[in-house]
């Protein structure tokens, strides 16, 4: 899983082969004794003997083994057995070549794909390690230097993953993993125009190597979401489900973006049902999971109580996990969550928590905030020239103040629906509110300039008006459903 994401896996990318007239050149003895160590520490990571090695050692060619392990690298979806039997593929090549640079580029490869660790190092740093011996058998394999820049990227090494990919591009190659990982270093950067230029090129090609025509289209899938332009991705996932229909990943990251994204719980059920049946993973399980208990929500709010414990039920033999985790490890936030949040307050399965916890959590969580429901006593309001404010002290300055902000669309959702606006409707009153408590940043000005000084407030935006409860009414709300319907809220 990739960086969408935690749905998304990326990191099975690899450089494309090396150059046909590529060389290892011949080290003079005090290299070959250096290689020698660097040798003997990576073989003993990767649990091989050690060959001799002397300054006279010529390469012997690539063996079969190496061809299969690319082929089974480049194929992995999710299938552990897969990662193991190209472990071993590669064991053979450099047990019968230890000077192989290609069979350590795929070794890195393969520890960032498998996260196995190994003489107290983690992955990411064995997979450093065989990308250096790589080079260090063959100081002009662009392609290891393209794999570097991938690795510093996931390391967020972006200074070095640029030098890298800089020096790639120095030495020459075809490979389409050099634009994508120039793509993936640039949206890391916040360079989203140069990533979107450096993902088109390999758009623009034919997807005859799935995983790069997959990557790039991922690639704009980032872009159209960081640059605002959600609408656009839809057509990427159907390009994609086009050329790669059977491709278990594809549909789950359609899946979670139906979810998340559009609210759409019923199609997103049945593109991770489509995901599961061609691979059992546990991304498309959580996604699956959180449309269950969207289903269960959107049930709920219609009194379907039948509908609401069956899709209850189904979620719950899944995963045994508290209905708004599960919701916020699939989506991190959106529509669908808050939904998920609600229904599980009004089934008494949500305990509201305070303006201190709000404020302490949402200093914690800086700055993407913290989810809850948060109760608080409306103390006093204020406007200003876009938004309403409702504040827990009578000083909205007080660092103990949670405020509760209603932008325009919400305000005029809430006042018609309730014929008043929210600050006359709600003041003096006992409220439980749906969302995410976020610092919110307040700078000192004079004559309209910041000075440099400022403070934090802690803030609750409402949206929708369905976010707000007056605390009896919804204690109410709580007893009906209890009473209709005990086993859909209790698992």
């Amino acid at each position: 899983m990739g960086k969408d994401t935690p749905l998304r896996s990326r990191s099975g990318k690899r450089p494309g082969e090396m150059a046909k007239d590529s060389s290892v050149r011949q080290p003079d003895g005090t290299q070959a004794r250096q290689r020698v160590v660097t040798r003997w520490w990576l073989c003993a990571a990767l649990g091989l003997a050690l060959a001799p090695l002397t300054a006279s050692s010529v390469p012997s060619p690539e063996p079969a083994s190496l061809d299969r392990a690319i082929e089974l690298l480049d194929g992995y979806a999710g299938e552990s057995a897969m990662l193991e039997q190209a472990k071993r593929e590669l064991d053979a090549v450099l047990k019968a070549n230890p000077d192989s640079a290609k069979a350590y580029r795929e070794y890195a490869r393969y520890f960032i794909l498998s996260g196995d660790s190994a003489n107290g190092l983690g992955p990411m740093q064995l997979a450093e390690k065989s990308i250096d011996q790589a080079i260090q058998l063959s100081p002009d394999f662009a392609e290891a230097y393209v794999l570097r820049g991938h690795l510093y990227t996931l390391m967020g090494r972006l200074s070095d993953a640029e030098a890298a990919l800089s020096k790639a591009d120095a030495l020459g190659t075809a490979d389409p993993w050099l634009p994508l990982n120039w793509g993936d270093l640039r949206m890391e950067q916040g360079r989203y125009e140069e990533a979107r230029a450096y993902c088109s090129k390999v758009v623009a090609q034919p997807p005859a190597r799935l995983k790069a025509r997959l990557a790039a289209d991922d690639c704009m899938i980032d872009y159209h979401r960081a640059t605002g332009h959600s609408e656009l991705i839809e057509p990427v996932y159907q390009r994609e489900l086009s050329y790669a229909p059977k491709y278990a990943w594809v549909h789950g990251n359609y899946a979670a973006h139906l979810l998340c994204t559009k609210d759409d719980f019923m199609a997103a059920e049945a593109r991770s049902r489509e995901a599961l049946a061609l691979m059992e993973y546990g991304a498309a399980r959580t996604i699956l999971t959180g449309a269950l208990y969207r289903k269960w929500a959107a049930s709920l709010d219609r009194k379907a109580m039948d509908e609401a414990k069956q899709a209850f039920d189904e979620a719950w033999s899944i995963s045994q996990t508290h209905p708004v985790a599960v919701m916020s490890t699939a989506c991190k936030g959106g529509p669908s969550v808050l939904a998920v949040m609600r229904a599980s307050y009004e089934t008494g399965r949500m305990p509201t928590q305070t303006p201190a916890d709000a404020i302490r959590r949402a200093a914690e969580k800086a700055p993407n905030g913290a989810i809850g429901m948060f109760e608080i006593q409306v103390v006093a309001s204020g406007r200003d020239a876009t938004n309403i404010y409702l504040n827990s002290e009578a000083d909205y300055r007080d660092p103990r103040n949670l405020t509760v902000r209603f932008g325009p669309a919400a305000t005029k959702a809430f006042t018609k629906q309730f014929g008043q606006a929210p600050d006359v409707a709600l003041k003096g009153k006992r409220i439980a509110v749906a969302g995410y408590a976020r610092q919110q940043r307040i700078d000192f000005t004079v004559g309209g300039k910041p000075t440099g000084k400022y403070y934090y407030q802690t803030h609750l935006e409402v949206t929708d008006p369905k976010q707000i409860y007056l605390v009896q009414e919804a204690a109410e709300s709580m007893a009906y459903r209890e009473s209709v319907m005990p086993a859909a809220v209790g698992g």
